[in-house]
């Protein structure tokens, strides 16, 4: 997860889990050998209260000696067809990636736990993902995003915290239930884990396991690709149809993820429903089939090519 000599950035909201990431991380540098930088993103959706976060995370960095840098939302944090947290979240993980390559670090830590990763197979079955949804959480994504705490539930680290006499803050937000993701925390994960004490536990084992079968399929589906396909310029990938019409319905689906990861695009927003109308464009009777996609990714087909390319790469 850390290499020798890594700077560090974490991503500190000022509730239990960042600032036991950051109390843990502190007590480890020494033997892990990293250095540590405190990043603070101000959503600005609680005026006063966001304020206060800001000025309790400063003030912990400062108790440990460590770099500061904050930054406050500018205007609305809504897009067309996007969630305020969806938003929220690219515009924090955007700030945290703009202060790596400042401070010339390597790495972003950040403190999901294991809650966090119950919360988000439930949240993400309840949506209809597939394999790779429900594989949840990576602990390391794309070799620079770290999560130390994955495997660590909510309970211990509060017991944790306490033990240490580390304080923190409350996100009033949490409490509001709109967000599906509060309704799971606050509603339904209490409710079943009333039915099975150790669902936390067995939803991140399910979790674990799932994500063990996702990576050897998208092995399968890169070995796939290096064999049938082609690399164009600015990382074009090109996919014979009549190859890919041979490919049972899961590999097709993962050859799929795996062109548009390889072209160089991001999967985060990348649906289950995406990769179903990419597949439906591929098999379609338009030879001439175009698929737009997040991230300023795309598809399209030419007669029996199959074309999957990135903006981000031009």
């Amino acid at each position: 997860m850390f290499e020798k000599d890594d700077r560090v950035v974490v991503g500190v909201s000022g509730g239990a889990d960042s600032v036991c990431l950051l109390h843990v991380l502190h007590e480890l540098r020494k033997a892990l050998r990293i250095d540590l930088i405190v990043c603070h993103f101000d959503h600005g959706l609680r005026p006063g209260e966001d304020g206060e976060e800001t000025r309790f995370v400063q003030m912990l960095a400062e108790s440990f000696s460590l770099p500061f840098a904050t930054e406050k939302a500018r205007g609305e944090l809504s897009a067309e067809g996007r969630s305020m947290e969806e938003t929220a979240r690219d515009l924090r993980y955007a700030f945290f990636t703009d202060r790596m390559h400042h401070f010339s670090a390597q790495k972003i830590a950040v403190g999901h736990t294991l809650d966090d990763q119950a919360e988000t197979v439930i949240m993400r079955l309840l949506r209809g993902s597939g394999t790779s949804g429900l594989s949840g959480i990576p602990p390391v994504r794309d070799g620079v995003i770290v999560r130390p705490l994955i495997e660590l539930g909510r309970e211990e680290i509060v017991e944790y915290l306490s033990r240490t006499g580390m304080r923190y803050v409350t996100d009033s937000s949490n409490l509001d239930t709109t967000p599906l993701r509060n309704e799971i925390r606050l509603n339904i994960l209490p409710l079943l884990k009333k039915r099975q004490p150790g669902l936390v536990k067995i939803l991140g084992k399910t979790a674990a396991i799932l994500k063990e079968e996702r990576e050897w399929m998208e092995t399968e589906a890169r070995e796939w690709i290096n064999l049938q396909g082609q690399v164009g310029l600015h990382r074009e990938i090109t996919i014979p149809l009549p190859e890919f019409n041979q490919l049972n319905e899961a590999k097709k689906k993962h050859v799929i993820r795996e062109a548009l990861r390889t072209s160089g695009g991001s999967l985060s927003r990348i649906s289950s429903e995406h990769i179903e109308a990419v597949k439906r464009g591929a098999q379609g009777e338009n030879p001439h089939a175009r698929i737009p996609l997040p991230g300023a990714q795309s598809f399209r087909r030419v007669y029996e090519r199959l074309v999957f390319s990135s903006e981000k790469e031009k």
